[in-house]
């Protein structure tokens, strides 16, 4: 089995699934979920339970089975890429092929933002990151406005980027300026275009957000903490019906953007995606995607 380490909210344990799976896959065996990181996180839970995952939790005989792996890998002397441990590390924020040479039974830990993971099994992420349960009433009303419209939708990442300092000095914010050109290249494209906004801070969205263009904040569909997932997910749904897209420094609103197959679709993303550019990831934006 593969089993991969979940850290982070949700889109994050997004991209550490698709990797197991893609890993899995290779080596025809399941996945499994190691909690450990998310156990000591005070903001955030398991949220992969919102899509159609196919994994279940480690179990005592999965870790025992892991360590009896790596010790026969010792013995044999078997040589290659992470064969030495059974734990394989993220190097670094670039691409690694090597990783997807992880062995059958492994332990992985890292965050892998990239699609080169798991493109080679794209059809099977499209489906599993789907709704497990059907939509809130109001998200599906919201639904019903952005399948009406020419949709775009706009994420504001703010939260803990703007209240931890520590957070803020690696990540950074979108500035307005960026909004604003994003959303008028969009409408320079796009006959009419209704923006629909997403934000962690949909009140200071409201406030502070000015666009000159038809415009709706979803703010209905509350976050999750560490005691429990909220339901980002219904947002992120709620992202992938949207026609266009204009992402944030963020992981969410890439997958939004990226879980829809649409190809004829504007997707703009910030030039910056870190503000501490030791965390600038490498190769985790589409080719396609307009960098602004």
């Amino acid at each position: 089995m593969v089993i991969v380490r979940l850290n982070g909210g949700l889109a994050n344990q997004m991209f550490e699934y698709a990797m197991a799976r893609t890993v899995a896959r290779r080596r025809r065996t399941s996945v499994r979920l190691d909690f450990q990181y998310l156990e000591a996180d005070r903001k955030r839970c398991y949220s992969l339970g919102a899509w159609n995952v196919n994994a279940t939790p480690a179990s005592n005989l999965d870790y025992f089975r892991l360590r009896l792996a790596g010790k026969w890998r010792r013995i044999l002397k078997r040589s290659g890429p992470y064969y030495a441990e059974p734990y394989v590390y993220e190097q670094s924020f670039s691409f690694d092929p090597d990783a997807l040479k992880a062995p059958r039974h492994c332990l992985l830990i890292g965050y892998w933002q990239s699609e080169k993971y798991f493109k080679e099994i794209e059809p099977i992420i499209r489906q599993e990151f789907t709704l497990r349960m059907e939509p809130s009433a109001k998200t599906q009303h919201t639904a019903r406005a952005i399948r009406a419209s020419s949709s775009v939708f706009l994420h504001v990442r703010l939260g803990d980027y703007v209240a931890e300092p520590e957070t803020n000095k690696v990540h950074g914010v979108c500035s307005m300026q960026y909004y604003q050109n994003a959303a008028a290249h969009i409408a320079r494209a796009v006959y009419h275009p209704h923006f629909f906004v997403f934000s962690d801070e949909p009140l200071w969205v409201r406030e502070n957000l000015k666009l000159p263009f038809k415009m709706t904040v979803v703010d209905h569909n509350p976050p999750g903490d560490s005691h429990a997932p909220g339901c980002e997910h219904e947002d992120m749904w709620l992202m992938t019906l949207c026609r266009h897209a204009i992402l944030a420094n963020s992981s969410f609103s890439w997958w939004g953007a990226w879980l829809n197959p649409e190809r004829n679709r504007i997707v703009i993303r910030p030039k910056r995606w870190a503000q501490d550019t030791r965390f600038e990831p490498q190769d985790l934006i589409p080719d396609s995607w307009i960098t602004m």
